[in-house]
């Protein structure tokens, strides 16, 4: 009893640690999120556009600049002459009063950029995870591959020793042994060229985890699908945040279409400045003079004429307006592309899978059959060879729909804008950068009459 107990505790003990060992999907998803380059990378960028916002925001505050020089002079053959020298010392502070809306646009066009650049952040992180997924899944897969080559060489080499037995006694021909030996050859080029798709899958797996595979542990189901394709794509316009990023990048391009046609309007600032000047005369007797002054200006600057650059820049903006309503019309048209070929590919796939089950259990049958009947003298060794190899192709067969099950599955999630950390239940805190400060969002006033705003300028512009 007490050694029964022993082995039962070290049984429980070795389970323990080969599942300690083992990396799960969300061990591996973590990684991928937390160490990819690609999207370090993306997220410094997007500090970029908040730098952005903010040096378009310091227009409306007050500049200050301080200057201080010195100037030397020399002069010969006059009654004064000698050296002297003048130093001035001068602050300045200006403010823009008045500029017809163009800074207020160019920093609502910089939230907006921001905001398109954070959902192209989070368009990135989904495909991170997404590769990172297929990855996991390919490795397994492959993994499953060469398992079956493994145990079907392992088959055959049987087959060939019972076939060169029964050729000593007479039970088949020299042909039979011939046939189960080719099978065998045949069988260890599939086994080797299945060992090389795994090392290749691993390879894969490690440039984008950053880590090499090791003991990987179950898939499990992938989260639940909507039960049609229109209801996946209604969410896939809503939430999918490449296609946010598109429309945030058309409304960047309004506001940008509105900031160039008001470049034709004055612009009025104020300055106010002080400065103090000390002059030195005389090389040795250091007489000199010091003065201080102060002044105060409003300035109003009215383009007249410049050469046909303002309405120039006007028509680029146009024609950008153009462009961003474009991408937006292709990205909708290549996500429900997207989404409808995963779809389809998934639901495919769910019933191959059911078909691939079936065709096991029935190849399973036959195959015992056909070693029943060859024992009998009922079947030839190839008739058996062939029941071998057509259940270890269902086998396989089985194990890629399985995997293009999956695939697809997280294919539609992706789509749809829902494969985040959150619904992955990944133990991680998100690292995108902090929101746009007051962006610009209709369910506020202030945003609501921004955007009614940029309808009239859009339809303004349709007209011309």
């Amino acid at each position: 009893m007490k050694k029964l107990l022993i082995g039962t505790l070290s049984l429980l003990l070795s389970s323990a640690a080969s599942l300690a060992d083992t990396t799960t999907l969300k061990q591996a998803l973590i990684e991928a999120y937390l160490n990819s380059p690609s999207l370090a990378e993306a997220r410094t960028g997007i500090l970029n556009l908040d730098e952005v916002i903010l040096q378009e925001r310091s227009a409306f505050l007050p500049s200050v600049n301080g200057t201080l020089s010195y100037t030397a002079s020399e002069t010969n053959g006059t009654p004064t002459a000698g050296q002297s020298g003048t130093t001035t010392a001068a602050v300045s502070i200006s403010q823009l009063l008045f500029d017809g809306g163009q800074t207020r646009g160019k920093i609502d066009a910089a939230k907006l950029n921001a905001l398109a650049g954070r959902m192209n952040l989070a368009n990135a992180e989904q495909q991170i995870l997404l590769s990172a997924i297929s990855a996991f899944i390919d490795v397994r897969a492959a993994q499953s591959t060469l398992n079956l080559r493994d145990n079907n060489v392992r088959v055959l080499r049987r087959q060939v020793q019972a076939a060169k037995d029964r050729f000593e006694v007479g039970e088949v021909t020299r042909t039979d042994v011939s046939l189960a030996e080719a099978s065998l050859a045949g069988a260890i080029s599939a086994r080797e060229a299945a060992r090389a798709n795994v090392l290749t899958q691993s390879a894969i797996y490690e440039s984008i985890i950053g880590t090499a595979p090791h003991r990987l542990g179950a898939m499990g189901r992938p989260p639940a699908l909507p039960s049609t394709v229109d209801d996946a794509e209604q969410i896939a316009m809503v939430e999918n945040p490449e296609v946010a990023a598109a429309r945030f990048g058309y409304q960047s391009a309004k506001m940008s279409l509105l900031v160039a046609r008001r470049n034709t309007m004055p612009t009025v600032s104020a300055s106010i400045s002080t400065s103090n000047s000390d002059t030195v005369t005389g090389a040795y007797t250091g007489d000199g003079a010091q003065s201080d002054g102060t002044s105060a200006s409003i300035t109003a600057t009215i383009p007249l004429y410049q050469g046909g650059r303002l309405k120039s820049s006007q028509r680029i903006a146009a024609n950008d307006l153009d462009i961003a309503r474009l991408q937006l019309t292709q990205t909708e048209n290549s996500v429900r592309s997207e989404l409808r070929s995963a779809y389809f590919t998934w639901q495919a796939a769910l019933a191959e899978q059911r078909a691939r089950q079936e065709q096991i259990r029935a190849t399973q049958v036959a195959y015992e059959g056909t070693q029943e009947e060859a024992k009998l003298g009922a079947r030839t060794t190839l008739d058996v060879l062939d029941a071998e190899q057509d259940l270890l192709e269902a086998r396989t067969n089985l194990v890629t729909t399985q995997r293009n099950e999956q695939v697809a599955a997280y294919s539609v999630l992706a789509a749809m804008g829902r494969l985040t950390p959150e619904l992955l239940a990944l133990d991680v805190e998100a690292i995108t950068p902090a929101k746009v400060e007051n962006p610009i969002d209709p369910s506020n006033k202030m945003g609501e009459k921004r955007l009614k705003l940029l309808e009239k300028i859009e339809s303004r512009y349709n007209k011309n």
